[in-house]
C-alpha cells in the first residue's frame, strides 16, 4: 500500500529522514514504485521503469548507510531522468521511432553527477519527439497527461518529469530547457522548475556544442530541492566547452536577495495575450514581494512578436541540423509538426540566423537597463493555464490579437539571452489549474533567482497542494 504522505515529501526532507534511520532506502524506493504503478496508467509519464535495478540500488544504499556523516547528499533518493540524456546501457528514445533501439554507451555528465550524489534512478520520463513541443505527446509513447486534470497537457518538453513530480512518483526529476521545456511543465503542473544560466550545468552530448539554447534543469516541489539539484550538477567541465560559469555556494541563500530591493513586473512581455487568471495571480505574487519589502516597478519592455518568431525560426534550424538527416527514412513515423519544422529549418540561411541574433540583441538592450535598477524581472511563465491535450500549438503561434501572440509560452526569450529563470506556483485558475510565476535574473546570478523564489515560497507556500489523482 502506498504511503501518500511519504510521496509528497521533498528530496531534502527525505534525505534527512533517511539519515536518522527512521526510513530505509528500500522502503522509500518501494513506495515510489508503488505510486508509479498507481498513476502511470493514467498519466503516461514514464517510458521505462527500472523497478528491479532501483530496488537493488536501494539495498546497496541501505548497506552503505552506516556512516551517516559520509553519505552523499541524495543517498537513497529516487529520481527520474528525461528520456533524452544518455544513460549507459539504457535506451534513449527521445520520443521517436528513430531512436527506439538506441542504447547509450555512456552516461551524460548530468547523469554522472546525480549518480555520484547517491540518487537512484527509478525510470525515464516522457518527452515529445526530439523535445520539440510544449505539449508532451509523441508518436512512440503517446499522450502524457496532467495530474491536475488528465484531459489537460502537463506541458513540455519535460512534461513526463513534471507529471511524475507533481503526482508524487518522485521528489526530484531532471529535465532539459531549450525554450521553456522545464519551466512550462512546472507552471502547468504546479511545481518548481528552473533553467539555470547558460553554461552553469554541463550539456555535452549533442553533436554541436555551439548550441546556446539548451540547459539541464530540475523539476521539484520546493525551491530547496531545485537549489540542491543545481548545486550538485553545476560547474565547469572540459567535456563541454561552454560550461564555464564558476560554482556558486547555494547552501545558504540570502534571506532578502538583491541590492536594489526592487523588482520589475511585466504582465505580457509586451507581446502576449495573457489569461485574466494568470494576470491576476501574477499581481498577487507582486503583492507578496511588496509585503516582504520590495518595490515593484511595472515596466513596458517594448518587445514585439518579432522576438518570439525569430526564436522559433532558430528552433527550426536546430531541429533540421540535429535531426533532419532522419527525415528521408522515417518521415512517415515522425510527427507532422516536426516534419514541417525540419523543412522550414532547411530553408533558413546563415545570414538570416545572424539577423535573428540581432533581434535578440536589440531585445536584450531593452532589458539590460532594467537589471541596472531592478534585481530581477517577474512575469508569467505561461500566458494560459494548461490547455487540453489536443491543443494546436502551431495554430496558436500564428494567431495575433491586437498585435499580440495567442501562444502560451513566455519563456524562450530568456533562453536566447542565456539568463537564469525559475517557475514557481503563482496560484490556481478558476478551473482549478495551476499557474506559474517566472523570476528572471541577470546571467550568472542563479543564487539571486533561487533566493527570490525561496522568499516567495515562504510568503506564499504551496508544498501542501496536491493534485486530485
Amino acid at each position: 500500500m502506498t504511503d501518500i504522505d511519504l510521496c509528497y515529501l521533498s528530496a531534502t526532507e527525505l534525505a534527512q529522514i533517511l539519515r536518522t534511520g527512521k526510513l530505509s532506502p528500500v522502503e522509500l524506493v518501494a513506495n515510489c514504485l508503488s505510486r508509479i504503478n498507481q498513476v502511470n496508467p493514467v498519466l503516461n509519464c514514464f517510458t521505462e521503469i527500472y523497478a528491479d535495478e532501483a530496488l537493488e540500488k536501494a539495498r546497496q544504499a541501505e548497506a552503505a548507510s552506516g556512516n551517516k556523516d559520509s553519505l552523499p547528499p541524495l543517498h537513497g533518493i529516487p529520481i527520474a531522468i528525461k528520456d533524452f540524456a544518455p544513460m549507459k546501457g539504457r535506451i534513449s528514445t527521445k520520443g521517436s521511432h528513430v531512436f527506439r533501439e538506441d542504447v547509450a554507451t555512456f552516461d551524460a555528465i548530468i547523469v554522472e553527477k546525480l549518480l555520484e550524489a547517491g540518487a537512484i534512478v527509478v525510470g525515464r520520463t516522457t518527452t515529445p519527439e526530439f523535445t520539440y513541443s510544449s505539449l508532451t505527446d509523441s508518436p512512440l509513447w503517446g499522450i502524457t497527461r496532467n495530474p491536475w486534470n488528465p484531459e489537460r497537457t502537463p506541458g513540455g518538453s519535460s512534461g513526463g518529469s513534471a507529471a511524475a513530480v507533481a503526482s508524487g512518483c518522485v521528489p526530484l526529476a531532471e529535465g532539459t530547457d531549450s525554450g521553456g521545456s522545464v519551466r512550462i511543465p512546472a507552471s502547468h503542473c504546479g511545481i518548481v522548475g528552473m533553467k539555470p544560466s547558460f553554461g552553469r550545468i554541463p550539456f555535452e552530448f549533442m553533436e554541436s556544442q555551439y548550441d546556446w539554447m539548451t540547459s539541464h534543469g530540475p523539476l521539484s516541489r520546493t525551491v530547496e530541492d531545485a537549489a540542491l539539484f543545481i548545486s550538485l550538477c553545476q560547474g565547469p567541465d572540459l567535456r563541454d566547452l561552454q560550461a564555464v560559469l564558476p560554482r556558486l555556494d547555494l547552501a545558504r541563500l540570502t534571506e532578502k536577495p538583491g541590492k536594489n530591493r526592487r523588482l520589475a513586473l511585466s504582465v505580457d512581455l509586451g507581446c502576449y495575450n495573457v489569461d485574466p487568471d494568470v494576470a491576476a495571480n501574477l499581481r498577487t505574487c507582486a503583492d507578496a514581494f511588496a509585503e516582504a519589502g520590495y518595490e515593484i516597478e511595472e515596466i513596458d519592455l517594448g518587445w514585439t512578436v518579432e522576438f518570439a518568431t525569430a526564436w522559433w525560426s532558430c528552433w527550426d534550424v536546430f531541429m533540421a541540423a540535429n535531426f533532419g538527416r532522419y527525415l528521408d527514412r522515417f518521415e512517415d513515423r515522425i510527427h507532422p509538426s516536426l516534419v514541417r519544422a525540419i523543412r522550414s529549418g532547411r530553408t533558413i540561411s546563415a545570414v538570416e540566423l545572424r539577423q535573428y541574433e540581432a533581434i535578440f540583441t536589440q531585445a536584450w538592450r531593452k532589458l539590460s537597463p532594467v537589471f541596472a535598477r531592478c534585481d530581477a524581472l517577474i512575469c508569467p511563465t505561461e500566458s494560459i493555464p494548461a490547455p487540453p491535450v489536443e491543443y494546436d500549438e502551431a495554430a496558436s503561434m500564428s494567431v495575433l490579437v491586437d498585435k499580440k501572440l495567442s501562444a502560451m509560452d513566455m519563456t524562450m526569450q530568456f533562453n536566447a539571452m542565456l539568463l537564469p529563470a525559475i517557475s514557481v506556483p503563482s496560484g490556481m485558475s478558476r478551473d482549478n489549474l495551476p499557474t506559474g510565476l517566472q523570476i528572471v535574473g541577470p546571467r550568472g546570478e542563479d543564487d539571486l533567482v533561487l533566493g527570490l523564489a525561496m522568499l516567495f515560497q515562504a510568503q506564499r507556500p504551496w508544498a501542501m497542494a496536491r493534485p486530485p489523482i
